[in-house]
């Protein structure tokens, strides 16, 4: 081989060693873009985990309100039920001693008519 056809053969190689190395370092920065953009997205699900534990609280504080809502609920319904019975029972005693009232008012009239 003659030195012009080395140096062609070196240049060749160098040229085509230089594209290769631009390829590798091009290849590398697209990894690097492409790292990147997985930490971006690992930095948002775990973003998004944090709403979602935030969102869940605040689901369990609304959750036992209600619970708590429908105990109080269904306690004063029952207390309703006792008043109305004891209503019920209050009528039955005025009742009766407008009943007993008349009675005396009645033995009253007929004796003081009776005198």
């Amino acid at each position: 081989m003659d030195m012009a056809s080395q140096d062609e053969v070196f240049v060749e190689l160098n040229d085509q060693t230089v594209e290769t190395v631009a390829e590798i370092e091009e290849r590398q920065a697209q990894i690097l873009d492409i790292s990147k953009e997985v930490e971006q997205v690992a930095e948002i699900f775990q973003d998004l985990s944090v709403l979602v534990d935030e969102q869940q609280e605040h689901l369990d504080i609304v959750e036992n309100s209600v619970i708590d809502a429908r105990d109080k609920t269904d306690l004063g319904k029952a207390d309703l039920v006792k008043a109305q019975e004891y209503q019920a029972q209050a009528r039955k005693r005025q009742c009766c001693i407008v009943m007993i009232l008349m009675v005396v008012v009645t033995v009253i009239v007929l004796s003081i008519t009776q005198s």
